[in-house]
């Protein structure tokens, strides 16, 4: 796991973060608890982005908070945050809200097939820390209502289902809407212990490296947003 600081107030958010998160990973349950993670340090000199994304090759998450020393007060995502949640390749979590919050795992379900990565890293990250999962699917196809509701609620059904087969005793609940994908993330991280969303979605550019409904909810969410890659 690897973690980005520049000593901010917000950074140090991320580090705790991140040691609370490797400590889950390393104990996943109290039965197995003994010796903490390991843990390295290193001072890089150069353009903070630049080199976080290039370490980000051999690392299986990425942990920053929003903003740093050099953002401004105005800004919901700080410039080194949002280039390395672009371009990293491999899961970064943007530290941002409420971090102790004992609410489900909220996560974005998109189209078929498109969002199970991202599910699947809900499932996983709920039953790390042992609370539910929000699974969220907002829906403003064309066509009439009643058919509308009814292939939403196929893909949210086809989409969970996938996980529980991984994930049988995790609790799930469901959330359809018809407003925008944004609106309802954003409202459910309230809350939550963290918000998981697809690099690329409903909406996102394959070439941008992260789809615009991702990008939105890193800048407005209550809580921890995970890329899951």
């Amino acid at each position: 796991m690897l973690v980005g600081t520049d000593g901010s107030l917000i950074a140090d958010a991320a580090v705790r973060w991140a040691a609370t998160e490797a400590g889950r990973r390393v104990a996943p349950t109290a039965e197995a608890a003994g010796p903490g993670p390991t843990v390295e340090t290193s001072l890089a000199v150069g353009a903070a982005n630049t080199r976080l994304v290039a370490a980000t090759q051999e690392a299986q998450l990425l942990v920053v908070g929003n903003r740093g020393l050099g953002g401004f007060g105005s800004l919901l995502l700080g410039s080194v945050s949002s280039s390395v949640v672009t371009h990293a390749a491999c899961p970064t979590v943007v530290v941002r809200g409420e971090t102790q919050s004992q609410g489900p795992v909220v996560v974005g379900v998109d189209e078929v097939g498109a969002s199970r990565p991202a599910i699947e890293a809900a499932f996983a990250a709920a039953q790390r820390v042992g609370v539910g999962v929000l699974a969220v699917h907002a829906y403003r196809s064309p066509g009439p209502l009643a058919i509308r509701e009814e292939m939403a609620s196929d893909v949210m059904t086809g989409e969970v289902s996938v996980a529980r087969e991984n994930y049988p005793e995790e609790q799930v609940r469901t959330h359809l809407a018809r407003r925008s994908p944004v609106h309802e993330l954003v409202e459910a991280s309230q809350g939550a212990q963290v918000v998981v969303t697809g690099a690329s979605g409903s909406g996102g550019f394959a070439s941008h490296g992260i789809g615009s409904t991702s990008v939105t909810v890193i800048r407005h969410a209550h809580c921890p947003v995970l890329v899951q890659r």
